[in-house]
């Protein structure tokens, strides 16, 4: 399971080393880092970054990185990738995309549940894939500290890269299952405010409100099912997704692996 980073302000920063792969190596640490948005770091956070960090990859949209702004850190490179140029109740975490969840959802899960698949399942849409590729362009540049990515709450956008990373890294699957669903525990405490600011109207279900709720802010794996399926059904499978999608040539791939994965017997 990758480690969680302790950081003052910054609770779902984790380094994917360690990772197991299905041959017997791990990935390297200090070199893959995902996280939730940078806004709110402290100043001791931000001086423990710039240790560790020389790029970062912001997936977030542009009304996501003007109300929500990173921390500018010295020596750090940073690339905004855009996944969704649409505001989405539930992922990009601006205040009208949950307000417009509160609206709709509240009182229908398995609406709130479908609406969180058919997301996943965009993420295999075009213009996300080439943001994918991008990033993986990135990844194929060797640098001497770690290269960090994330979206707003560090969870689907974010949560998506590192699966893809881990995915032809060769992690076990296991283990890629556990590191989305880990993110749960980590953003519990916002997630529950998030519920607690939406569920204030005395009309509304609770119950079902926090149902619904649930489906939206927190990681499930039929999330995950859904996104493979949708690529399995664009692509054939997982690995033309790589060529054709990803853009990436069995070369690169290997590059990757010879990148960010250190050999050890089990």
């Amino acid at each position: 399971m990758p480690e969680l980073l302790e950081f003052d302000k910054l609770h779902n920063t984790r380094d994917l080393g360690n990772m197991q792969t299905i041959h017997g190596g791990r990935i390297k640490e200090g070199k893959l880092i995902r996280s939730g948005h940078l806004f709110r770091m402290s100043e001791e956070d931000k001086t423990k970054m710039e240790t560790m960090v020389d790029t970062v990859i912001d997936f977030r949209t542009k009304e996501e990185r003007q109300e929500k702004p990173d921390v500018v850190m010295n020596g750090i490179f940073y690339y905004p990738i855009i996944i969704m140029d649409r505001l989405v109740a539930g992922v990009t975490r601006e205040e009208e995309a949950d307000q417009r969840a509160s609206r709709l959802f509240l009182e229908q899960p398995e609406s709130a549940k479908e609406y969180m698949c058919n997301m996943y399942r965009s993420f295999a849409e075009e213009s996300a894939v080439e943001g994918y590729a991008r990033f993986f362009q990135h990844l194929l540049k060797r640098k001497e500290k770690a290269t960090l990515w994330h979206c707003t709450a560090g969870k689907d956008r974010a949560g998506i890269a590192a699966l893809l990373v881990e995915e032809i890294l060769e992690a076990k699957k296991e283990e890629i299952i556990a590191d989305y669903l880990a993110t749960n525990d980590y953003i519990k405490q916002e997630v529950e405010a998030i519920k607690q600011h939406l569920m204030g109207d005395e009309s509304v279900d609770k119950k079902a409100a926090d149902r619904a709720l649930s489906y939206l802010f927190g990681a499930r794996k039929e999330y995950l099912d859904c996104y493979y399926d949708e690529i399995n059904n664009k692509f054939g499978s997982f690995q033309n997704f790589v060529e054709q999608g990803l853009c990436l040539s069995a070369s690169d791939v290997e590059k990757l692996r010879e990148i960010y994965l250190r050999e050890e017997v089990l």
